[in-house]
């Protein structure tokens, strides 16, 4: 009779529960793309409510609610701080900083460690640029699907690609390539320059084909070859869509940072963080909204080449396996943020560097950002001031009030040895808000020193 292993009680008991969570969590990520990026916005497309009334009073109510936000801190800071109107309106300048990752976030960050360039989406962004201004009206006619002028199968397998790269207007362009650059600039980073390429190419076929499938369904009684002939459509969406699709398979959880204008002016901006995919499953359900109304009647918008990209490029994402390639990375990033976090806890050399880390990876999160940035002041300030000092002036004035009072007097009295009169009274007042015996003396500094009463 064979021999039976036995596990030891105690580790089995320790091990299990570890694996079976592991599992659990490792099948949630795979099926949540599918639950909350597939599902869930295909039947609130399909509910009788249409989502575009909820959004768009949403939409609206954000162009007027984020001016009057803006307005209020600035004039909030302004009373707070005792600095100049024009100061306080310099912090919500665009910084040169959000140049730092170009080209991959001049419109968004992200939670990437590693900076790299997206040549292709740069490559496909210029290209339709150039095409829009360089080729005629009358030139493009020829290369839309399907085109106007002479007719023949092999134009109109032709025109499937070349139709990709043709648009209707300046802003039909804008939009496209804006959605190109924030989600193309991310899924190529991820998934490589080359599979993103292929996987563009084939979410615009996909999107014709839905196109093609469908026409065929609102006119069953005419030849495929006769409603060919009178459709015509062009644009990018399609396979941007799909490169949507791709973004909630591989990017679920990424956290885009978008920087709002104020009153349309680019330079005078405030950021907003939201879920990447947030904004593909509210375009999805749309476009399945919109594909139920472009049964029934023209429309100018094509809904159906949205709906086959996006479908397209969702498939071929779990094709590629690359809801794997989603779960590992976090499973990976997640463990080194719980390294990090046990090497501060104990202490040791790397303490800086965990520190610096976190820092870095909650951009998203400004709570998380605001604690570890006070405690890396902390650990720089006994080691080294300037350091410390760098730290404080690269993130000023945003978490200087989580700092402690005697480290904040300190840092004020460094700021008026240089004559740097502005910091050193944000150092001396946010001291002197807080409790402790450094507080009679902050206040004695900014009336003797600065002249405040």
């Amino acid at each position: 009779m064979p021999r039976k292993r036995v596990s030891h009680p105690s580790s089995s008991s320790k091990a299990q529960p570890e694996t079976d969570s592991a599992a659990a969590e490792n099948q949630l990520a795979h099926i949540s793309p599918v639950l909350f990026a597939l599902i869930l916005p295909a039947l609130v497309g399909l509910a009788e409510l249409t989502p575009r009334i909820y959004y768009s009073l949403m939409f609206t109510d954000s162009l007027i609610l984020i001016p009057v936000a803006i307005i209020i801190k600035i004039v909030f800071d302004w009373a707070s701080k005792n600095e100049s109107f024009v100061i306080c309106q310099f912090r919500y300048l665009s910084p040169l900083k959000y140049l730092e990752n170009l080209p991959a976030a001049i419109i968004f960050k992200t939670e990437r460690q590693k900076i790299r360039i997206p040549w292709i989406t740069l490559f496909l962004i210029i290209c339709n640029t150039v095409i829009f201004y360089a080729v005629s009206e009358d030139a493009a006619r020829g290369y839309v699907f399907t085109p106007y002028l002479y007719w023949s199968l092999p134009r109109v397998l032709l025109s499937v690609f070349t139709s990709a790269f043709l648009h209707s207007s300046t802003a039909h362009l804008f939009s496209n390539m804006l959605f190109l650059l924030v989600f193309g600039s991310l899924v190529e980073l991820k998934i490589g320059s080359k599979r993103f390429l292929m996987a563009y190419f084939l979410c615009q076929i996909t999107a014709v084909l839905i196109d093609v499938l469908l026409l065929g369904i609102s006119f069953p009684n005419d030849s495929l070859v006769s409603i060919l002939e009178d459709f015509h459509a062009l644009g990018a969406s399609g396979a941007i869509s799909g490169i949507m699709g791709l973004f909630v398979v591989r990017c679920f959880s990424a956290r885009l940072v978008l920087n709002g204008p104020f009153f349309s002016m680019p330079y005078l901006s405030i950021p907003i963080g939201i879920l990447g995919t947030i904004l593909s499953i509210n375009f999805f359900a749309f476009d399945v909204q919109g594909s139920l109304t472009q049964l029934e009647y023209e429309s100018k918008i094509d809904y159906w080449a949205h709906l086959g990209g996006y479908l397209g490029g969702f498939v071929l994402g779990y094709g590629l396996k690359l809801h794997k390639e989603a779960c590992t990375e976090a499973q990976r990033v997640k463990s080194r943020i719980m390294s990090q976090k046990q090497i501060i806890q104990k202490g040791g050399q790397l303490h800086e560097a965990a520190l610096k880390f976190l820092l870095n990876h909650y951009r998203g999160n400004e709570k998380k950002r605001e604690l570890y940035f006070a405690l890396l002041v902390q650990a720089l300030f006994n080691n080294n001031f300037k350091k410390a000092i760098d730290t404080f002036s690269a993130h000023y004035p945003k978490y200087s009030d989580a700092l402690p009072g005697d480290i904040l007097m300190d840092i004020g009295g460094h700021f008026y040895g240089l004559a740097d009169f502005e910091k050193a009274r944000a150092c001396w007042e946010s001291a002197a808000r807080k409790n402790g015996q450094w507080q009679g003396q902050a206040k004695l500094y900014l009336a003797r020193r600065l002249g405040q009463n």
